[in-house]
């Protein structure tokens, strides 16, 4: 049976040294429905993508929470908790957040989206001991789902761009670190998500080309990115991109719904995705009754009806996608990315364990350290210091 703490978005600021650019700071930001990833020259962290308001003056007890992020707005003053934190605020029967601000096309325009980019910026410019941000002007790689890339690529750069002044605080920190960053809309770039899988499988952490890495450049080549809102199949077939597709009946969120619908269906207990999420770490739910003063609860495991939710949701996708790129057989390489795609890997494997000539590759296959979650990110970041040192090199040649 799977363990559920496997499909809970994850909390991670990992304080690191990567390669950098001295006359740039760079830094890579997926800014996924599930969790905002960040890589700069001395960060890698995750956070799911959600705030809470806690008003201007919030009386907070006790210590914080090692994945606690406060937020202060510069403008009004405002406190928000982000990521975690902000996540378990939310309770079983929590109508308080609309879908599309949630998941919507049009997110980029809503206080959210705005401070969870200010917050992935935050924490990719701080100072800690892995470095010290060199105050040179912030160049952002991001990304954006196949299908969406030249519509949404505006909003998206309009959204990073600007004038940024607020202050954070994360759980390892007494006091708020007040921040004023300016990223111009000319230092955006947006690339298609799946294609960050495709720069980081084939570099090192130098930005260098791994040996090998022609293969897949020379090879028929279909990138699965399935993440919570969206699945991105992206292939590549005799060196030129063929299609880009993006599906957003297929990943993470549909499989959470189908998970409430079923627990629903089998206990009588209706709770929502969102909510969810936080049953995730203990693998069950509390079902409540009252009947006038007495009361009464008992918890209920369904790690059962995830696993069967997960398997339909993943049989649906690769049915899709077989029929949608002929059955598979033109292509010599499966690179499976992003955290859905992680939880399916052994049924993927499964299913096409009979091609002979097809490969299925984890996205972190040359990083096998590096948590499969980070595969855009890091490829955005290092795709980020190559278009550095090409602007670089053309300049030295003038």
């Amino acid at each position: 049976m799977v363990n559920t703490m496997d499909f809970r978005t994850k909390s991670l600021l990992l304080e690191t040294e990567h390669v950098g650019a001295q006359e740039f700071w760079p830094v890579a930001l997926d800014i996924g429905y599930s969790s905002v990833k960040g890589f700069s020259p001395n960060m890698l962290c995750a956070f799911p993508s959600y705030a809470k308001n806690l008003g201007k003056n919030p009386t907070l007890y006790g210590e914080q929470d090692k994945n606690e992020i406060l937020y202060r707005d510069g403008e009004t003053g405002e406190i928000w908790r982000v990521g975690r934190s902000a996540q378990k605020m939310v309770g079983d029967r929590d109508t308080s957040d609309s879908q599309m601000e949630l998941f919507g096309r049009d997110r980029y325009f809503s206080q959210m989206f705005k401070i969870l980019i200010r917050t992935g910026l935050a924490l990719c410019t701080m100072d800690n001991p892995s470095g010290a941000y060199n105050k040179k002007p912030i160049l952002v790689q991001t990304g954006l789902p196949p299908a969406y890339l030249e519509e949404d690529r505006n909003d998206m750069v309009n959204a990073i761009a600007g004038r940024h002044r607020f202050a954070i605080k994360t759980g390892s920190q007494k006091h708020y670190v007040n921040l004023e960053l300016e990223v111009l809309a000319k230092n955006v770039d947006v690339m298609s998500q799946p294609e960050g899988t495709l720069m980081s499988i084939v570099t090192d952490d130098q930005a260098g080309s791994i040996a090998g890495a022609k293969r897949y450049f020379h090879s028929n080549v279909m990138i699965l990115d399935a993440g919570f809102g969206t699945l991105d199949p992206f292939d590549i077939r005799n060196r030129t991109i063929h299609s880009r597709e993006t599906f957003s009946e297929f990943g993470m969120r549909e499989v959470l719904s189908r998970t409430s619908r079923k627990i629903k269906e089998r206990i009588g207990f209706n709770i929502r995705p969102t909510a969810l999420q936080n049953s995730l770490e203990t693998g069950t739910v509390t079902v409540k009754k009252r009947n006038g003063i007495q009361v009464s609860s008992r918890e209920e495991g369904f790690a059962d009806l995830l696993e069967e939710a997960s398997r339909e949701v993943c049989r649906e996708a690769v049915e899709k996608l077989m029929n949608t790129y002929s059955g598979m057989f033109a292509y010599d390489y499966l690179i499976l990315t992003g955290g859905t795609s992680a939880a399916w890997e052994p049924y993927i494997r499964e299913y096409f364990k009979d091609m002979d000539r097809l490969s299925v590759v984890m996205g972190n296959e040359n990083c096998p350290d590096t948590d499969v979650i980070f595969c855009n990110v890091r490829g955005y970041y290092m795709y980020l210091i190559n278009s550095i040192r090409r602007r670089l090199r053309k300049q030295g040649g003038q």
